[in-house]
Order: C-alpha cells, then structure tokens, then sequence
C-alpha cells in the first residue's frame, strides 16, 4: 500500500468521476426505471444500512442484471458522498467500477477502481486498495499490458496474504493464472489455478469455483483434450445458473461452441453460440458479444461461407478495436488472415498475419505468436517463397516447445478438480460425441505432424534443387 497519495491525480479522478455520476443522474432511463424500487428498498432503514443494502445487491446483481446493478450502486453513491462517509463511499465505487468491468466498460471500470484505492489509502484500508489493484491489474492483462497487470496482481496478492483473506488469495491466485494463461504459458497458468484450488477448497465459494472450472477447461481446450473441456464447462454452467450467474454462464456456452466448431459440428456450434450471444447482449457485455462472433465466424468459415465469415469477423473487430483489447485484436487479425489466404489473397493475409504478429510480440502472447507463425510459413510455401518459410517454421517450432504442458501436470490437476467440484456431470447429449472426440484428437495430432514434415521435406528438395542449379551454373 503506497505511503502518501498523489494529490493531483486524485483530484483529476474525483473531478472525471463527479461528473461522470452527474452524467449518469440526468438521464432518465435509469432513474425512472428503477427509482419506485429503490425507494422501496431505502424504506425503513438508516443511511448506512441503506448504502450497505444496495451494495449487496448490486453485488449480486452484476452478473445477471448489471443495468440494475448500476442503478443501485449509483443510488449508494449518492447517500455516501451526502453522509460524507469515506468508507462506504469508497466500496460503492467499487461496486460500480466491478459493474462496468462486467459490461466491459474498462476505462470507466479503471478510474473508478482508481478513485476506490485513493479512498481506501486515504482511510487506511489495505484490503480494499487490494481488491481495487487486483482489478486494475486483471483490466491491464486483459488490455494487453501484461507486465504492468502482474505487477498489480502480486502486489495485491502480498497484501491479502498478510492478512490471511482466504477468499481474495484465491482469487488473486486465479487472476494471475489468467495472466500466464492469455500469454501461452499454460504450465506457469496451471501452477496458480492449482494453488487457487486449494485456497477454494474450503469456502464453499461458488463463484469461484465457476471461474476455475472455465479457466482450466481452456487450458485442457487448449491443448484438444476437449473431452475433460467440456466436462469443466457443463459443470460450470450448472453451478452458474444454479447463482444466476449470466455473465460466466456464457462463457462457458461460449467455449462449448468453439469446441464444436473445431469439431466441424456447425449446427450444434451455433445452437451454443447464440444462447452465448444472446445473454451477453443483454447484459451488455461488449467483450462476450465480439469474442461470441468472432467463434461464429469460424463456423461459417467451416460451412466455406467465407464472404460471411469475414463479415462477422471485421465486426468482431471493430468491438475490439473500440475496448482497446490487444490480445483479441491480435486473434481477430488472424482470422480474418486465414479467410484470404482460404480465397487465395495470400499478399492481403500476409498483411493480416504481420499485423497481428506484431501485436502478439509486443504483448507477449505466445499462442497468438506461433499461430501466426504457422500460418505465415504456410501462406510463404505457397507463394513458393522457401526461405520465409522455413524461417517462420522455425519460429513456430519454437513457441510450441513453450506451450506445449506435461501431461502429467494435466493429470495431477484433473485429480484436483475431481475431488475440489464433487457434483459430477451425468448423461449428457455430449456423452456420445465425447467417444468420437478422443480419436478425432489423436488423428488431427497426426495430420498436424505429418503437415509439418511434409512441408520441411519440400523445403529441404527446394534449396537442394536451388544448390544444384548453381552448381551447374558453375
């Protein structure tokens, strides 16, 4: 925790913040829609326990109705600022930062995070500062300031490990899992999400253990062990629409689509897809509805409706564009790379692949790197342009030897979750396919090393053709 606080920059975040909260209070929607019912809630009790009342609810709320959530944190704002009560001001700052960050709005999730921080520094709450730098953290990773979030992260961490808050440690552990996990390196993610487990265990916090279940189903979808993916992702929408938990609930059927797409299951793709799509747009979850569509526009590349696919994805894009996101802007660019070179437009996928390269290295993300990595030595073969391409080879070689996970440490881990999340999934309609999954997984393994050998063959006789032809030149 800092030792004094930067006047200036606190004041500038009190002054954006004010007017922000004025903005808000002079449009109708929200204070019509909600002023009968918050009236009603205030009824009865005193200020404090109105403010904490309404705090708890836009708490719950956020991931289900995070318009509501707003209104009540707004409300909260509003009598703290009136008590002049520091403390409950700077917890319904953060609810209301926690309420954008649901719907993606994080440049205004970040200043008020900040503002809360200044508060809680200026209160001498510890704890709270943690929680505000553990989001502005989690918001910098997301944006593709890895570096600076996990600073953020472990300073954090550090802070609720000195006072033994079981409930944030997890947190926080998961957190910069997710760090590691968006960068590519998966066994480092594992190690946290491990750790995470265990600080879990014994809080019986569904929340967490949603997020968990989702967090280490991408690393098993990472690595085509979608059979224990989809498993973690069924498991964490039964929990989460057992709490109401809309936002991760479409994550989750987010990611059961993308596993179908990979697949080549188009239509049981697109039946997960748009329940996803459908729940983020009405939470208003801008992030959930491009990363939603960029997996949609996979399935119509996979239904080789290519004019459409690239449609979807240059929508896709422009969301991302607009949040800032790096990481997804980096994926995105891929995609739409992909789609032409599919069309033949290697020069134009060319330009897409080194955009997007040069985002992945700058952001240090190593699965962006290596696929594009891949798909630039391929996109040089066919050019008939050897040398880029056996260079490019190389460098995807190389980050496959990063991302690649021991399988033991897999194993260990599903032990854990096993015995962490005991309400196993029964028969389901995926039960079946699952039989299919592992076979098809080991014969794209296969293909995949048989593409690569094919392709260094073909290198190898074209600069053996090329020395012979200069030897004859001779």
């Amino acid at each position: 925790m800092p030792d004094r606080i930067n006047i200036a920059k606190y004041l500038e975040s009190l002054t954006i913040v004010s007017l922000l909260i004025m903005a808000y209070w002079v449009t109708p929607l929200h204070s019509q829609n909600y002023r009968v019912e918050i009236d009603s809630l205030k009824a009865g009790k005193t200020y404090n326990d109105q403010v904490n009342f309404l705090n708890d609810l836009s708490e719950n709320l956020r991931k289900s109705n995070p318009a509501k959530a707003k209104a009540f944190s707004m409300e909260a704002i509003r009598i703290s600022k009136a008590l002049g009560n520091n403390l409950l001001l700077a917890h319904t700052t953060k609810n209301l930062a926690n309420v954008n960050y649901v719907i993606s709005n994080f440049d205004t999730a970040t200043l008020l995070y900040q503002q809360a921080a200044e508060l809680y520094v200026q209160i001498d709450d510890s704890s709270g500062w943690a929680e505000s730098l553990n989001a502005i953290g989690m918001i910098k990773v997301i944006s593709g300031n890895f570096d600076e979030g996990l600073l953020d992260l472990e300073s954090a961490l550090k802070v609720k490990t000195e006072l033994y808050d079981q409930k944030y440690i997890s947190i926080i552990l998961r957190n910069i899992g997710n760090a590691y996990n968006y960068r590519g390196d998966y066994d480092t993610a594992l190690f946290y999400y491990k750790k995470s487990l265990v600080a879990n265990q014994t809080l019986k916090n569904l929340e967490g253990s949603i997020g968990l279940l989702i967090n280490i189903g991408s690393i098993f979808q990472s690595q085509e062990l979608y059979v224990d993916a989809m498993q973690n992702y069924l498991r964490a929408i039964k929990l989460a629409d057992s709490i109401n938990d809309f936002f991760d609930k479409a994550i989750a059927l987010r990611n059961l689509g993308a596993i179908y797409a990979e697949m080549g299951k188009s239509n049981e793709a697109l039946q997960y897809l748009s329940e996803s799509f459908e729940i983020r747009e009405n939470i208003g979850d801008k992030t959930g509805q491009a990363s939603t569509l960029s997996v949609i526009g996979k399935v119509y590349e996979g239904e080789e409706n290519l004019e459409r696919a690239n449609e979807v994805f240059i929508q896709s894009l422009k969301i991302y564009h607009e949040l800032g996101n790096k990481r997804e802007i980096a994926k995105t660019l891929t995609y739409i790379g992909h789609n032409l070179a599919m069309q033949n437009e290697f020069g134009k996928a060319l330009e897409y692949y080194r955009e997007s390269l040069q985002l992945a290295g700058e952001a240090g993300l190593l699965l962006e790197s290596s696929e594009n990595a891949w798909n630039m030595a391929l996109t040089f073969a066919a050019l008939r342009q050897m040398d880029s391409a056996e260079f490019y080879l190389t460098e995807y070689d190389t980050y496959q030897d990063s991302l690649n996970i021991e399988p033991g440490t897999l194993l260990a881990l599903k032990d854990s979750i096993g015995s962490d999340h005991g309400t196993a999934v029964g028969k389901n309609p995926e039960s079946l396919t699952n039989i299919l999954l592992i076979s098809q997984s080991v014969l794209m393994i296969i293909i995949a090393g048989l593409i690569v050998f094919i392709l260094a063959l073909l290198i190898i006789i074209f600069n053996l053709q090329r020395k012979f032809h200069k030897t004859k030149l001779r």
